[in-house]
């Protein structure tokens, strides 16, 4: 029978002492993740002969076949990322369960922040003095100068607050700011990440992204960066590329691994394994026959829980979500606010929700679509939030659908509904193949069906789904996540909604969006509202009122807008063995809670064999 525990440490709890981030951090503390990860579905060879310390391997889980796997973050199709969770360290990592909120160093060792942020300040940031990439090179400066640079070349958000990023020295870089900019949000900008471009590797793109003479020269460079597929990963964490069988992806310890609070002499696990899952119900019951150790996610049934063998059950708030999509670029009508909208009256987000995989009763409703997170909605809109559209959040109200539908030129013959030019409705829904994201898309179709509207249901494999159907906007209505992974700002959960990024998935997503104003007033006129700037504005923003303000606006565009319908709050359920495996108390070590347990610890020498 495993513990459960579902995050909350205890408040008189002796917590090691973790850093103030408003300090130049000279000396090193002690106290130490989206998407959604592992929601791949792919057909598997079963063995019933897991690790469960057999060979002194742990063994995890991975959601794409070991030989497919590429390690090129920024092209999404067969990324490893529970691979590369284990061969690849963060620059820092944030702590969003204590009160201060404060930043855990990693490849980032210390740092030191200007006194002001504004135009021309200056962020020194120095470099671990013991990282090592696993071909035996040390991390320097220009490895991080050269990931900042090649983001910049793909217009990725943090560039919205940097002019300049500059090597000093091999182990100190320096980050200049384009203007004002808000702390908290630069701090998550600069360094939630992994370190995962080494300069041997990423550097010609770099290179060719600061040559290019155009904006023709600079999309071919992004194109050329999105096709690269890197094979194996060139890591600087605590475990390197070993092996890979038609089953497993097998990893061992990095011997000159070291991070500001351990070397590879404290930590007492040679070898890592990941096999493949075909996901869903799998996840569970290889825990249930000790076929794995530990797992960074599961969505197991209440009476599977109770089945688990001795181990430590951690809850970890993803701060995302699932949903559904609608193509505002490419799908007859949906330019249509107003058709839209009518969608929203129909597809009703209970239904989604009681639809996915795992515990219903675990995972968070969200009963106003804001964009943010409902307890952050809650908390800054306040009262306004009543005058906020809910759509069909427990149930569909196919009357208000119909109404707005209708004035819209739409008719209904029976049981069928026709567009303005007198043709069947038919729209598509598309999902990856996995559990999660096809129940998402059954949900909205059979919503749809009920309605009178006909489906053309379509599911598929991550290479076509993420390289093709998404970027190409091959779809009318697509399953999909919400939220910003990792952050549980509204800055964040906003960049996902607005911003059609080129590390994305390629959703197609409004900038400007025509909505009645002010903010709360469902009659107001009709206005074009800037989003992106607003979000900018919000970047920068220091006044709380204003914060409030803005981030008021910016959800009532979400919620207005209608491309978009959130329909949970998705949290990660994490399992560790403790029958072969040493692990802290998660009552009482927020290192089991930074990040999952089958990846934070080991960086804390706090995962080994019993």
């Amino acid at each position: 029978m495993p513990s459960y525990d579902n995050g909350d440490l205890k408040s008189d709890s002796k917590m090691p002492a973790a850093f103030n981030r408003r300090k130049f951090l000279g000396a090193v503390g002690s106290a130490g993740i989206a998407g959604i990860a592992g929601c791949g579905g792919q057909q598997y060879s079963p063995n019933s002969n897991g690790s469960n310390g057999k060979d002194n391997e742990f063994t995890s889980y991975m959601n794409i076949p070991p030989q497919d796997a590429q390690f090129n973050r920024m092209r999404p199709q067969n990324y490893g990322e529970n691979v590369a969770s284990l061969a690849y360290d963060m620059f820092a990592k944030y702590d969003y369960y204590s009160k201060d909120k404060n930043w855990h160093p990693m490849i980032a060792e210390d740092w030191k922040l200007p006194d002001k942020m504004e135009e021309g300040a200056v962020v020194t940031v120095n470099i671990s003095k013991n990282h090592m990439w696993h071909n035996g090179n040390p991390v320097t400066a220009k490895d991080i100068e050269n990931q900042f640079l090649i983001e910049k070349g793909l217009e990725m958000s943090v560039w919205n607050f940097l002019k300049d990023v500059k090597v000093v020295d091999d182990k100190t870089v320096e980050f200049t700011l384009s203007g004002p900019v808000n702390e908290e949000i630069l701090l998550v900008e600069l360094f939630d990440r992994p370190v995962d471009m080494p300069n041997s590797i990423f550097g010609e793109y770099a290179k060719k992204f600061q040559e290019a003479k155009s904006e023709a020269d600079k999309k071919a460079v992004q194109e050329e960066l999105l096709q690269f597929k890197l094979d194996k990963p060139m890591g600087n964490g605590p475990f390197k590329h070993n092996k890979i069988t038609d089953n497993k992806y097998i990893l061992t310890k990095f011997e000159d691994y070291a991070n500001p609070y351990i070397t590879a002499d404290d930590i007492n696990l040679p070898k890592y394994g990941l096999r493949l899952s075909p996901g869903g119900s799998a996840v569970p019951q290889f825990i249930i026959n000790k076929e794995i150790d530990g797992t960074p996610q599961t969505d197991p049934q209440p009476e599977q829980l109770d089945r688990f063998p001795q181990g430590h059950v951690t809850t970890h708030p993803g701060f995302v979500g699932e949903g559904v999509i609608l193509n505002i670029s490419k799908t007859k009508y949906f330019d249509n606010r107003l058709v839209r909208k009518a969608l929203g009256h129909v597809i009703t987000r209970k239904h989604l929700r009681m639809a996915m995989p795992g515990p219903s009763d675990l995972y968070g409703s969200i009963p106003t679509p804001t964009g943010i997170m409902p307890n952050k909605a809650k908390e800054i809109i306040g009262d306004k939030l009543d005058s906020f559209e809910k759509y069909a959040y427990k149930e569909p109200n196919h009357k208000r659908a119909t109404e707005l539908l209708k004035k819209e030129g739409f008719k209904k013959n029976g049981e069928a509904w026709h567009t303005p030019d007198g043709n069947r409705w038919t729209l598509s829904v598309k999902s990856h193949t996995a559990a999660t994201w096809l129940s998402v898309a059954q949900a909205v179709s059979a919503d749809l069906e009920q309605f009178g509207i006909k489906v053309e249901q379509t599911q598929q494999e991550d290479s076509t789904f993420f390289g093709e159907t998404i970027p190409n906007g091959n779809f009318d209505l697509a399953a999909c996540n919400w939220g910003g992974g990792g952050a549980n700002l509204p800055y964040a959960n906003f960049q996902t909604h607005f911003y059609d990024r080129k590390d994305s998935d390629g959703y197609p997503v409004p900038s400007k969006v025509d909505i009645p104003m002010p903010a709360g007033n469902p009659n107001g006129s009709i206005q074009t509202v800037d989003v992106r700037k607003k979000i900018s504005e919000l970047g920068v923003a220091s006044d709380e009122a204003q914060r409030k303000k803005l981030i008021t606006e910016i959800a009532w565009a979400y919620n207005q807008s209608a491309h978009h319908f959130p329909a949970r709050v998705w949290e990660a359920i994490a399992y560790v063995s403790t029958e072969q495996w040493k692990f802290p108390d998660p009552k009482n070590d927020v290192d089991m809670h930074l990040d999952r347990p089958t990846y934070w610890p080991i960086r804390k020498g706090k995962h080994n064999m019993r």
